[in-house]
């Protein structure tokens, strides 16, 4: 692939991502007002359905119209952020209205899945950078702190909102339990052993805000273009299988599509513009979810 292919695949993500956001919020509305299934998900304890309501207009107007507008101007970033602080103000009504309440966690939750898609396709490429030269012990720290972060929300905080709001654990069984608990580990040890690869001779962090200066091509990185991505969905089917729930699962390879369709563009895009045909010849080599 050529800078070109990997910028316009980047552009279209991002539009992508804004028309996605449009029609999501039309379809959510639409949702609550005629199908009470959606209503019951989202609803706040002692908030009324006419309260809710007063909602609609603003969210129709400013982030489904805002979608619309950034979706069709993809270099305003005066659209961008439109949308972007409409959504963090409706998080923190919703993170607001949970504390009070005690209910609607899942709905806070979707928001604040929201506003992080919107800061990265707000910051783009701005939000990628190269680490500093520092020691890999220091290295090592910060790994640990980012996977630490990254493991307690998407593997506990995330599920426990969707099994409250959901359901849908079975009844555990011995069997069950080992099976997810060796796939859980199994992912763990893809995630943590790319992270030493990286580490060691990345010479920085997998994470992309703090790259690593080296391009990695070696240990998991040799096998799978992303270990690290695959290694969190297998444990993320892990803790799914583990419990016996469906709805775990689905949230397991939602959060995948997201991830491939709006987050890997634009970290490709980087990594081309900073390591240039070592990248395309790796990308070509290497693919990005099946193993060699």
């Amino acid at each position: 692939m050529t800078l070109a292919e990997f910028e316009a695949r980047a552009d279209r993500a991002h539009r992508l991502a804004y028309w996605m956001q449009a029609l999501a919020v039309v379809l959510w509305w639409v949702g609550m007002k005629w199908i009470p299934g959606v209503y019951d998900v989202f609803a706040f304890p002692g908030v009324s359905r006419e309260q809710l309501f007063w909602f609609g207009l603003p969210d129709l107007v400013v982030l489904g119209g805002g979608a619309v507008w950034a979706a069709r101007r993809a270099e305003s970033r005066i659209a961008g952020a439109v949308v972007l602080g409409g959504f963090l103000y409706a998080t923190l009504w919703c993170l607001s209205a949970s504390v009070r309440t005690g209910g609607g966690w899942f709905g806070t939750m979707v928001m604040s899945w929201a506003v992080m898609l919107n800061v990265l396709l707000l910051g783009r490429q701005g939000l990628f950078r190269v680490c500093d030269d520092e020691p890999p012990v220091w290295m090592a720290v910060k790994t640990f702190l980012q996977s630490a972060v990254i493991w307690v929300m998407g593997l506990w905080l995330f599920p426990w909102v969707i099994l409250e709001t959901f359901g849908g654990i079975s009844a555990l069984r011995t069997g069950r339990l080992v099976m997810g608990g060796l796939v859980f580990l199994s992912g763990s040890a893809v995630g943590i052993r790319s992270a030493v690869e990286m580490i060691r001779h990345g010479k920085g962090t997998p994470l992309p805000m703090d790259a690593a200066p080296e391009l990695v091509t070696g240990g998991p990185y040799a096998i799978v273009r992303n270990p690290m991505a695959l290694g969190g969905l297998v444990q993320g089917m892990g803790v799914a299988v583990g419990i016996g729930s469906v709805s775990l699962a689905l949230y397991v390879f939602l959060g995948c599509g997201v991830w491939h369709f709006f987050v890997r563009p634009e970290e490709e895009l980087f990594l081309f513009r900073r390591f240039g045909e070592r990248y395309a010849k790796y990308v070509r080599e290497v693919r990005c979810w099946i193993p060699k």
